[in-house]
């Protein structure tokens, strides 16, 4: 049930205890009720935006938020708020939004939802609304927040985009009164590697601790992602991803489950051949059967890219002989490519499943549910921002986790994987915390997940994920 309880006009204002109050707008706010595990949950949906100030008090943009508060319980000491945005850079929070964490959640094709319109959306019976209040964050020039000045790309960069989220989620506890709530930040793809910027900047900046992070399909350090002649480590770390896939499309030996597939890729890439490749700086031909065994592809083929198979080779090769391609975000679907069959004319199939189902479904959505009009700006849902790693090495937010994590040894981590998430292979995520050098002491724990980057879209995966969730909160 649902009962607008106000609606403002656009950017109309609202009284907050801070020194720039009257900058601070909401859209709109409405009352809700929805059933999670079988229990009634009433809550309070707010749309707005907070402004964010240079340090001469100037403001240089606005960020937008929606936030889901439950009714009837104390948010006084013991209520978790949790902050939730998604990555690219350039991406808006709608996935984690309306994909798994929200009350409401978009059908999928997955669940008969057919391509084209019209589209649905649901209760959310695994939203974790019942375990924390949740605020979804749309960075600068994302969703429809902006720079003060359109011209201004300086947000765009690792550092201030990390700043402007860290000043945000600060500038909301204090508006909200939530200081003494216990507080988490959940981050997908890029946004877990804006989190863990995120964990150490709020410690440092604004002595603000963090209880917990929620890392999903993780994209910490680029060099473990990004494939070139100089960097050995991708071509080992995607094989168990690469064998996951291979195993779905029936490549592999019919008798081999699924984990016994990752798991033997797993072993021989950690075990043979990166050591390999690290001792001979190359893969040697008595390696090719092998990679050819845990992939799908044929030993000609690999032995054409001589044994270095980047991930472009295998979504294009993997069913060549269907002339068809896999995904790169869930490798699970397949999807036909234009001739010449090359990576230039390589469209994700399982991007091109999902994209416009959110982006209509979340429009039709914020109007007829939340009763927020955006007129203008456009709502982002995955913008083309000018971006700016302003560094000539790999991007880089370990040592910002490492940092937070000797300063607050109680934060916990959650790290949840798909098997078929080829943009982000979980392969990748565990070598990231093999790698922290701390006693973790329990701290890490991961969660894997039959799905791809966004592996929420599965609802059985998604079921499994509250499950985790439920126990990750629950513990003290």
């Amino acid at each position: 049930m649902m009962k607008i309880l106000f609606l403002t006009a656009l950017f109309a204002s609202v009284c907050f205890g801070s020194p720039n109050a009257s900058d601070n707008k909401i859209l709109s706010q409405s009352s809700h009720e929805t059933t999670i595990d079988g229990e009634s949950i009433a809550y309070t949906a707010t749309v707005g935006s907070i402004s964010m100030r240079s340090m001469e008090g100037t403001e240089t943009g606005k960020i937008f938020y929606t936030f889901y508060r439950r009714e009837n319980v104390d948010t006084g000491s013991e209520r978790p708020i949790t902050f939730a945005f998604n990555g690219g850079p350039g991406s808006s929070s709608v996935w984690l939004h309306m994909g798994a964490f929200g009350p409401k959640r978009i059908v999928t094709n997955m669940e008969g939802q057919k391509p084209l319109p019209p589209y649905r959306w649901i209760e959310n019976t695994d939203s974790i609304l019942d375990l924390t209040d949740l605020v979804f964050i749309d960075p600068i020039g994302t969703g429809i927040s902006r720079p003060a000045d359109h011209g201004d790309d300086s947000f765009y960069n690792i550092q201030n985009d990390i700043s402007s989220v860290g000043d945000f989620i600060r500038d909301f506890v204090t508006q909200e009164g939530r200081w003494k709530s216990p507080k988490y930040v959940a981050g997908e793809s890029y946004g877990t590697f804006r989190a863990c910027g995120v964990s150490e900047y709020l410690l440092s900046r604004y002595g603000l601790f963090l209880n917990g992070l929620i890392l999903i399909s993780c994209a910490i350090d680029f060099q473990l992602l990004d494939f070139s002649l100089d960097n050995e480590l991708p071509y080992g770390l995607f094989l168990p991803s690469y064998a996951a896939t291979a195993w779905y499309h029936h490549r592999l030996d019919s008798s081999m489950s699924l984990e016994e597939a990752m798991q033997g890729a797993k072993r021989f890439a950690l075990d043979t051949l990166i050591p390999t490749m690290l001792h001979e700086g190359k893969v040697p031909s008595n390696l090719y059967p092998d990679i050819a065994k845990w992939t799908g592809l044929s030993i000609d083929l690999v032995g054409r890219y001589d044994g270095m198979i980047d991930d472009g080779t295998f979504f294009i090769s993997l069913l060549e002989q269907k002339k068809q391609v896999v995904g790169r975000f869930d490798s699970r679907f397949s999807g036909q490519i234009l001739q010449p069959r090359t990576l230039a004319n390589y469209e994700d199939p399982s991007e091109s499943a999902v994209t416009g189902v959110f982006t209509a479904s979340l429009h039709a959505y914020m109007l007829e549910e939340l009763g927020c009009h955006i007129d203008w700006p456009r709502y982002e849902m995955y913008g083309s921002l000018p971006w700016n790693f302003s560094t000539y090495g790999y991007p880089n937010t370990m040592n910002s986790l490492r940092k937070a994590l000797v300063l607050n040894p109680a934060m916990r981590i959650f790290t949840a994987c798909g098997y078929f998430d080829l943009a982000t292979p979980f392969a990748a995520a565990e070598h990231c915390f093999r790698r922290l050098h701390l006693p973790l002491d329990g701290n890490v724990t991961f969660g894997y997940y039959e799905g791809g980057h966004m592996f929420y879209i599965n609802s059985a995966a998604l079921k499994k994920f509250k499950q985790d969730l439920t126990g990750f909160y629950q513990t003290p």
